[in-house]
């Protein structure tokens, strides 16, 4: 039995070496070109990390990784838009280094790529537990994807300029034009 581990698609070469026990001396060699067949996968998984731009605003990151062993356009997509319209929210794939956005992605055999989620708030009593389902998976090759949840990160407390003012004479403070955001653990 021959085991090719994790190679890419194509003529593997494979030299196999036997030797006697009883005289160590002789000993056979052959080698055997074996085709290794394309195979297809993906593999998505929420980083559960992100940026929260405002509390109508906020990003999640997630990875897609290319599990076959040829190199693959993978479709991204999330699946219960509807669903997060219920919620209070919309959704759009992004490019996580160019913030464009996504639709499909490039990804050698067995490489990985970190995409991102945009979250919007439709209105002001969005449900802070929302998460999308995204589904990836190699386009021709629809059975091979993968789903992952990708929530939503709110902070804990939002301090808007104006929710603050000192209370006593001795204490001066400028607000600047961006909100303050503080996660608390509890």
């Amino acid at each position: 039995e021959i085991t090719i581990g994790d190679v890419a698609a194509g003529d593997v070469e494979v030299t196999i070496q036997a030797r006697s026990k009883a005289q160590t001396s002789v000993k056979g060699t052959v080698t055997v070109d074996i085709g290794v067949l394309p195979g297809h996968g993906a593999n998505v998984t929420s980083l559960g990390t992100g940026l929260t731009v405002s509390s109508e605003q906020a990003y999640a990151d997630f990875r897609v990784n290319n599990t076959g062993n040829v190199a693959d356009t993978f479709a991204v997509s999330i699946v219960n838009l509807d669903s997060l319209e219920e919620l209070g929210w919309s959704a759009e794939l992004l490019d996580a280094e160019t913030n464009e956005s996504i639709s499909e992605v490039d990804l050698e055999a067995y490489a990985a790529k970190v995409l991102r989620v945009r979250f919007t708030a439709n209105r002001a009593d969005a449900n802070p537990e929302a998460a999308a389902t995204v589904y990836a998976y190699p386009v021709g090759y629809e059975s091979t994807g993968a789903y992952a949840s990708v929530q939503v990160v709110l902070p804990d407390l939002t301090i808007s300029p104006g929710d603050i003012d000192a209370a006593r004479d001795d204490i001066t403070y400028e607000p600047d034009a961006q909100s303050l955001y503080i996660d608390i653990g509890l």
